[in-house]
């Protein structure tokens, strides 16, 4: 809708496997492009709805190839940092045996238990540094995460009737 697959391969290069030899890609590919991406439409298109409950970009979408350009390029954006965030919770669920609730992953290998109080601990991934397994481990880091990716790309960024898209208003 606001970015294709060929905007994604554009931009960031074939998948891996349509690659041409030497050439880049990142693993996502056309049906996986299409999950991800109805996705973060969603996800932009809840971070730009006004105070009114209007959505800027449905009520207001913008005009100009510079504007319509930043659009796209957020969803892909988007899109790779969703399929990032998708590999290293898979990576951590293969590790740990870790399953995955509304919050994020939850440990599922006991690593504890007390017979007083019936107190169980369960094991929990050293995640690292990377942003993306921290975002995998924690909704709110993943929900940082792509706010700021919007931030980035939209920031100037203006709808048709001249008021930024960023802008939520009163």
């Amino acid at each position: 809708m606001f970015a294709s697959f060929d905007d994604y391969c554009r931009i960031y290069g074939a998948p891996a496997g349509d690659a041409p030899e030497g050439g880049g890609g990142d693993g996502v590919d056309e049906a996986r492009f299409a999950r991800l991406s109805w996705d973060a439409v969603r996800l932009l298109e809840s971070a730009l709805t006004d105070a009114r409950g209007v959505c800027r970009l449905r009520e207001f979408p913008p005009v100009g190839e510079d504007a319509l350009e930043a659009i796209c390029r957020c969803v892909c954006a988007m899109v790779r940092a969703l399929y990032r965030i998708e590999l290293c919770e898979s990576a951590i669920e293969a590790t740990f045996g870790m399953t995955r609730t509304s919050s994020g992953l939850r440990g599922s290998v006991i690593a504890s238990v007390s017979a007083g109080n019936e107190f169980v601990s369960y094991r929990n991934p050293e995640t690292g540094d990377s942003l993306y397994s921290r975002a995998a481990h924690d909704r709110d880091v993943r929900d940082r995460l792509l706010y700021s990716i919007a931030l980035d790309h939209l920031r100037g960024v203006c709808g048709s009737d001249g008021v930024p898209l960023l802008y939520c208003g009163d």
